[in-house]
């Protein structure tokens, strides 16, 4: 299985005319608040908890082609 580099995920998602949404944009949107209730958080706890995976993901990642 190969995966698509982001540069080639950005194009294609150009060309069929979707935008990946923004962080923002997933935690305003409605159907967070059930998500959220039922983890026991509020938004920006989620944010934050997410933020902390993404920067951890992103140093095992770059500590890893080094």
């Amino acid at each position: 299985m190969t995966h698509a580099s982001t540069a080639e995920t950005e194009s294609s998602n150009r060309r069929c005319g979707c935008d990946e949404p923004s962080l923002d944009e997933l935690l305003a949107d409605e159907i967070m608040d059930p998500i959220t209730r039922s983890a026991h958080l509020d938004r920006e706890r989620l944010r934050q908890q997410l933020s902390e995976v993404a920067l951890r993901v992103y140093v095992k990642t770059t500590a890893s082609t080094e």
